[in-house]
């Protein structure tokens, strides 16, 4: 099975290294080919852009939803996968191809972006999770903790893995991300 993942930091950093991430203790409990195209500080909608771009290249696939009100500029071409046999990745300092906003690190485009909102930024973010939680080759999709813009049945992994320690705004590390790679793991029945 070809797995693609998608998400922010919580996917695609580890504390450390890539190889301390979720997807990659994944791959290495399962031996699936793996592409992990999440990217730290990175939107849903920035996700959706490259998901719909290549989603026809995999079998399957995992979307970790990062808060709705982040915004994610290209400012360069992205930097090219790393490429492993069977598990690739985006390495974690994009430089300075993106510009990530978010509430709490914003400049003028954010600004631009909130100011001219009229309930659509939510509106649109809360279709692609939809879209996505009913995409035929969604074999999970989640958030990592719960907020009052999440869709309605789709897991928080807070709510799903009680074990699980995840305090908002923090990454897990690599203990978390072993045990969250293995609860995953059997949710999917991988």
């Amino acid at each position: 099975m070809k797995l693609a993942v998608f998400g922010c930091s919580h996917t695609g950093c580890g504390p450390r290294e890539f190889n301390e991430t979720w997807p990659y203790f994944l791959y290495k409990d399962t031996r699936l080919t793996i592409t992990n195209y999440a990217v730290g500080g990175s939107s849903t909608q920035f996700q959706y852009e490259i998901f719909k771009k290549e989603i026809d290249n995999y079998d399957a696939f995992i979307f970790q939803f990062t808060s709705c009100y982040r915004l994610t500029e290209i400012k360069t071409s992205m930097p090219d996968l790393m490429r492993n046999f069977r598990y690739s990745f985006y390495d974690i300092h994009t430089g300075d191809a993106l510009e990530c906003y978010t509430p709490g690190r914003f400049g003028d485009s954010y600004s631009e972006w909130i100011k001219n909102d009229n309930g659509k930024i939510l509106e649109d973010y809360q279709e692609i999770c939809v879209d996505i939680f009913n995409h035929e080759k969604c074999l999970f999709c989640f958030y990592m903790t719960y907020s009052p813009y999440n869709v309605d049945n789709i897991p928080v992994l807070t709510d799903l893995f009680p074990g699980l320690n995840i305090h908002p705004g923090r990454h897990l590390g690599k203990e978390g991300n072993q045990y969250l790679a293995e609860k995953i793991k059997g949710f999917c029945k991988l």
